[in-house]
C-alpha cells in the first residue's frame, strides 16, 4: 500500500527589526552600550519590579545579561574583577542607578 506524499510546508515568519536606542555608558573607566529601547520590554519591566518593589537586588544580575547581553555582562564582570579583584555587588548596584537614572522606564 502505497504512502501519500503530502507534506506541509513550512513558511518562515517575517523577520521584524525593532527601531533601537543605542546609548553610551561609562562608569570607572568601563564603557558600554545599552538600547535605551529594551528598558521599555516587558522582560525587563518584571526585573525592575523585583528590584525595585521587592528589593531584590540579586536580579539586577538577569537585568544587566538581558540589556547587554551575556556576553557583555561577562565582558563587564571581567573587566571589574581585573581592576578590583572582584565584582562588586555595590559596583553593579551602583551601574544600575547610572542606567536606570538615564533611561527611566516610567518615561
Amino acid at each position: 500500500m502505497a504512502e501519500p506524499k503530502t507534506q506541509a510546508k513550512q513558511t518562515e515568519a517575517p523577520q521584524i527589526t525593532l527601531p533601537t536606542d543605542i546609548r553610551d555608558f561609562e562608569f570607572e573607566g568601563y564603557k558600554f552600550k545599552v538600547d535605551a529601547n529594551l528598558i521599555d520590554d516587558v522582560d525587563a519591566f518584571e526585573i525592575i519590579d523585583r528590584i525595585e518593589n521587592r528589593n531584590q537586588y540579586a536580579a539586577i544580575v538577569p537585568l544587566f545579561r538581558f540589556l547587554v547581553g551575556n556576553d557583555g555582562y561577562d565582558k563587564m564582570r571581567a573587566y571589574f574583577v581585573k581592576k578590583d579583584g572582584k565584582f562588586k555587588a555595590t559596583t553593579l548596584i551602583n551601574i544600575y542607578k547610572l542606567v536606570l537614572g538615564n533611561l527611566d522606564p516610567k518615561d
